[in-house]
């Protein structure tokens, strides 16, 4: 370029092609200043549409970020990378309303997808039975909460006792109760504890605690450090006991960018890996919060400006590319502990969400027939699906239950029982 400014003009032509070169300079510098406004603006996108956990100030955090938030278009590659290769892909025609003939991925086991996160109370487990296996499914699988200082053997028994006759699989999910620091987690005993009660399967599923990228559910700090430190601890302690134990990392809300009250997702996994090398490929599998953005109520095939995957119901694929890239992890098998969309009946008595941005319970079902049909029982590398939650008398949960108080069905239920599932198995 230099050259061809300092050479002489011999003729209008050459005067042209400098006026030209000037005018392309010119622009690229333009575009580049306008690509960095636009990432700067992705970047600082607000971390979530529920009110519980929206920051109390929108100022960005500054907290160091190893790997930076990454760009839109990065984001995509990364997700076609962490497509099933041909080999791999289920033999269903995407779309198609079944979800028979499923198995476990890296596995052959017949594996029923379907799932609901429930509370700890025996009845729920039942009740959620009807939907869970309906539609001739076996062994679908049931959420329960623990908490880290539970020592309660007869109490773990009954509960996967109901889920045993019920033909119900738990994913056991950790609640730390606001204990951050790895040194006063015992996790030896809490392993110990569920190593003594008779699991309904074979493998025994547990996901360690519940998106530490939040202050609100880490002692009011971001410190992927300590996370890493006790993830490790927690691996360690289980295997110990037993190899049948399953372990993930807790889930992580994915939407979330760095400020004040939330370290974006990406760069708390390299913070994690820099505390504890090699921290991701000790796990078993990946637990993942697919809540679709904005305000649990997204549409998928059309997301607003400055949202991307990680705002999806398929944020997973953008967790997946993150693993790959920059950790060397290749895809493991996925299953997506809290999922859900909002709608307007049964928050009356909640002042947290706004009435008028909530969705119909018709709307609700269809977003549902969408992801369940054309997304996750399609994808071969989900295992599971619980969505948030069957049940609550909550009143700020009631708007993403299945069921109603009084034992009737929501839309969506009617619609999952109407799909054709899979008879799984415990092994």
């Amino acid at each position: 370029m230099q050259t061809v400014l300092m050479k002489r003009p011999e003729n209008g032509h050459v005067v042209l092609k400098l006026f030209l070169a000037m005018f392309v300079v010119l622009f690229l510098s333009v575009t580049a200043s306008l690509i960095i406004t636009k990432e700067q603006v992705f970047r600082n996108h607000r971390a979530d549409s529920n009110p519980s956990k929206v920051p109390e100030s929108t100022t960005s955090a500054k907290i160091e970020e190893p790997i930076e938030s990454t760009p839109a278009a990065e984001l995509a590659v990364l997700a076609a990378e962490q497509k099933p290769t041909e080999s791999s892909k289920s033999t269903k025609v995407l779309g198609t309303e079944d979800a028979s003939g499923q198995v476990f991925y890296s596995r052959t086991t017949a594996n029923n997808k379907v799932g609901m996160y429930v509370h700890n109370i025996t009845d729920d487990i039942k009740a959620a039975a009807k939907l869970i296996n309906s539609g001739g499914g076996k062994w679908g699988y049931v959420l329960l909460t623990m908490d880290i200082k539970d020592g309660n053997e007869s109490y773990w028994q009954e509960l996967f006792d109901a889920a045993s006759k019920s033909q119900l699989i738990p994913i056991v999910q950790i609640s730390n109760n606001n204990v951050c620091k790895p040194d006063k987690m015992d996790f030896e005993e809490l392993a110990k504890t569920l190593n003594s009660v008779k699991w309904p399967s074979k493998h025994r599923y547990i996901t360690v605690f519940n998106e530490m990228n939040s202050k609100d559910y880490w002692c009011q700090k971001i410190a992927p450090e300590e996370y890493a430190q006790a993830l490790d601890k927690a691996i360690k302690a289980f295997k110990k006991k037993s190899d049948r134990f399953f372990i993930m990392p807790g889930a992580f809300n994915s939407s979330a960018r760095t400020q004040d009250r939330y370290l974006s997702e990406d760069a708390y996994l390299s913070r994690m890996d820099k505390a504890v090398p090699g921290i991701f490929k000790k796990i078993d599998g990946w637990a993942t919060h697919s809540y679709p953005h904005p305000n649990f109520s997204g549409d998928i095939n059309n997301l607003p400006a400055g949202y991307s995957a990680r705002d999806t119901i398929n944020n997973y694929t953008w967790e997946l590319g993150l693993l790959k890239k920059y950790f060397g992890v290749g895809p493991l098998p996925v299953f997506i502990t809290e999922t859900g969309w909002l709608h307007k009946e049964g928050q009356n008595g909640c002042v947290q969400y706004s009435q008028s941005n909530l969705l119909s319970t018709e709307t609700v079902s269809k977003r549902y027939k969408d992801a369940f049909v054309n997304y996750w029982l399609n994808d071969v590398r989900i295992v599971a699906v619980t969505p948030f939650i069957f049940r609550s008398s909550d009143p700020c949960a009631s708007g993403f239950a299945w069921q109603k108080s009084d034992g009737s069905w929501y839309p969506q239920a009617k619609m999952l029982m109407a799909i054709p599932k899979t008879a799984g198995s415990p092994d």
